[in-house]
This record gives structure tokens, sequence and C-alpha cells, in this order.
């Protein structure tokens, strides 16, 4: 598994990612290259504080954070983490999330807030 910073991903491929990870949610999503673009714009997500993983050269994983100050301090908020189905349950999120402490940690951030949707079951058995 490989871990990388959003950076220079195209949004083309970020959008098959995410939209393949939330396939099968009780709300599933399925954006679009423009309206991946709008969400990004309106959650202020950061690419450079924002991650994938990747296996075999395909992304199965991500984490989309935005930053900015919350009572005085850096911190940065997830607007959407995913894995894709065929990969739950190997560690994908846990390795990602670890590399993404890291990477906010060195960038000052030392909070991290996150929003679960009360169906999600899988991602709050995680929390």
């Amino acid at each position: 598994m490989a871990f990388t910073a959003l950076s220079g991903v195209e949004n083309r491929e970020i959008m098959e990612c995410v939209n393949l990870a939330f396939s099968d949610y009780p709300m599933p999503i399925h954006f679009t290259e423009d309206s991946l673009q709008g969400f990004f714009e309106a959650s202020d997500v950061d690419k450079e504080l924002s991650f994938a993983a990747y296996a075999g050269g395909t992304m199965v994983g991500f984490i989309l954070n935005s930053a900015n100050l919350y009572q005085g301090e850096p911190v940065a908020f997830d607007a959407g983490t995913g894995v894709i189905p065929a990969f739950r349950g190997q560690g994908v999120f846990s390795g990602l999330y670890a590399f993404a402490e890291q990477a906010l940690r060195r960038r000052g951030i030392r909070k991290y807030y996150l929003e679960v949707l009360q169906q999600n079951e899988r991602a709050k058995e995680i929390l």
C-alpha cells in the first residue's frame, strides 16, 4: 500500500474512487468531475492536506480534508473519507489515517473533526 497527498492527482481519478467507495452506502454518492469540483470548492477541500491510498497503482481509498482556524487553533475537517468495497477490512483506512495524521501534524494541525452518518455502522465501529 502506498499513500500520497492528492495535490498532484487529477479530479477524474479522485471522482472514480469516491463514486466506487460510496456506491453501496445508505445514501450513495455519484459525482461528475464538475460536481466534484463544486464539492471541493463548497467544502474548501485542500488537496495538499487530502490523501489517497494506492494498491497496485489504483486508488483504493481517500481522505478529503479542509483546514481552517477554529477557536484560534489550526484544525482539519474531514470532508469525506472512503475505501472501495473490495479493499475494506484490509487496514487501508488505518494506514491512510496514520499517514494523514503525520502530514497534518507537520503542518501544525493538532485537532481533527469528523462527522459520520448514523446509518454508517462500519464507520461508527472504527470510531
